[in-house]
């Protein structure tokens, strides 16, 4: 029996569009109609002429109205418009004799179950990018810095096991006769064969020591590219849980290219999972600086020695670079013990292709042994300068430096996504 809801007697007094709290979701309706129209007809086409006690366009509202509400599961959407008959009645949903009729959870269940189908998952999909077409008309920005992750999705079914049964053929020694466990064990399918396992390991301090954790989901996951400034889902793609995050990453800027442009993306954040050379020289070469923080380094590696773990710039220089951690350094060898200073990151010469750092003893404006060794006296007020390519490690030396105050900031922008 279908839940029903009495009408309040206070939102009679109010028209709809002047109703407290209904005022945004009636422009939001009115915004996505345009775009949702040919998914409603082919849906009520499917219904025919059967029983329409929750019309098609009541549900696809209730269902497109969930995230803008901050409902995540369709008993907290039901629960919404038992509270509120008044937004019920603006969603689609029929009034009878002062009682608006609420939907089961299976009803929005089954109706969820529908859309996912090929047929109307397309149309699905067509409406989100119309949807972000529309807005990038209204912020010509949107876009433009935008940052990527996935989520994992756990399936209902169970995961694939082993049946119950006896570990051989043969019977263990000592084993009655007559053991009801005779048959040996086998593998046992998972109820969802699409669904695969997604593991993710993260460092966790306990005690002062850090310590890995991991966490194993089987399901799915949701890769979404968001943009950082505007609360909008640019796209969106789902795969099995073990695919790897860093393949999706450039179908969906492909995608945001498609939809907005191929010049308007200029910035992309992503965490650690993300951490790969192929994939910041894939978005180099379509002119987005990739944000991507290097995986930690191995506590082997921080006790290493610098000679271990720094690499010379050129044969017989005295410039070096961190392997690990990318620092750029140089060596004052006038003296007995060499002493080493770390570099002023200079910025980035996109027409090269290289970073550029300076001599830190001219920014800090003291007398370095060194400078004639380093210049022959040809050097200026700035000292001498030495440019980095961004392919001798494109991770490290990534179009926006790791290691700069530049990349914090833009980093801050990532966290838009969760």
């Amino acid at each position: 029996m279908a839940r029903v809801q009495r009408t309040s007697t206070i939102w009679p007094t109010f028209e709809p569009s002047e109703a407290p709290g209904l005022r945004e979701v009636l422009s939001f309706l009115k915004t996505l109609a345009p775009f949702d129209e040919s998914l409603v007809e082919a849906l009520e086409r499917e219904r025919g002429i059967g029983r329409n006690d929750y019309p098609v366009r009541a549900l696809w509202n209730t269902v497109a109205l969930m995230p803008l509400l901050g409902h995540g599961k369709f008993s907290a959407m039901i629960g919404e418009l038992q509270r509120n008959a008044a937004l019920a009645h603006a969603l689609g949903y029929c009034q009878r004799g002062g009682r608006v009729r609420v939907p089961e959870k299976w009803v929005l269940s089954r109706f969820w179950a529908r859309l996912k189908r090929d047929r109307y998952r397309q149309e699905v999909h067509l409406v989100l990018d119309e949807t972000v077409q529309a807005l990038e008309r209204d912020f010509p920005e949107l876009g433009r810095h935008v940052a990527i992750d996935s989520s994992n999705i756990r399936t209902h079914a169970r995961p694939p096991g082993k049946l119950k049964g006896a570990q051989s053929d043969a019977a263990p020694a000592g084993d009655k006769p007559g053991n009801a466990n005779t048959e040996p064990r086998g593998p046992r399918p998972s109820a969802d064969p699409e669904a695969s396992w997604s593991v993710k390991t993260k460092i966790e301090e306990v005690d002062g020591q850090k310590k890995p954790r991991t966490e194993a989901t089987f399901g799915y996951k949701a890769h979404a590219c968001v943009d950082q400034k505007h609360a909008v889902v640019l796209a969106i793609r789902t795969t099995t849980g073990a695919h790897a995050d860093v393949r999706e990453a450039p179908a969906l800027l492909t995608h945001v290219a498609e939809l907005l442009g191929e010049d308007v993306t200029l910035q992309v954040a992503m965490d650690k999972a993300y951490d790969d050379g192929q994939l910041v020289q894939e978005c180099a070469r379509r002119g987005i600086a990739a944000v991507v923080p290097v995986r930690d380094v191995a506590e082997e590696h921080k006790k290493q020695s610098p000679a271990d773990r720094e690499l010379v710039l050129f044969p017989g220089d005295n410039i070096v670079y961190d392997r690990y951690s990318g620092e750029v350094a140089c060596y004052d060898l006038s003296g007995p013990e060499p002493v080493r200073r770390e570099m002023n990151y200079a910025g980035f010469e996109r027409d090269r292709g290289a970073h550029k750092f300076r001599c830190p003893a001219a920014r800090a404006g003291f007398v370095c042994g060194h400078r004639e060794r380093c210049g022959g006296g040809s050097l200026g007020k700035l000292g001498r300068q030495v440019r980095i390519p961004m392919t001798s490690d494109p991770r490290r030396f990534a179009p926006i430096y790791p290691r700069s105050k530049r990349w914090k900031r833009a980093y801050k922008g990532r966290s838009s996504v969760e």
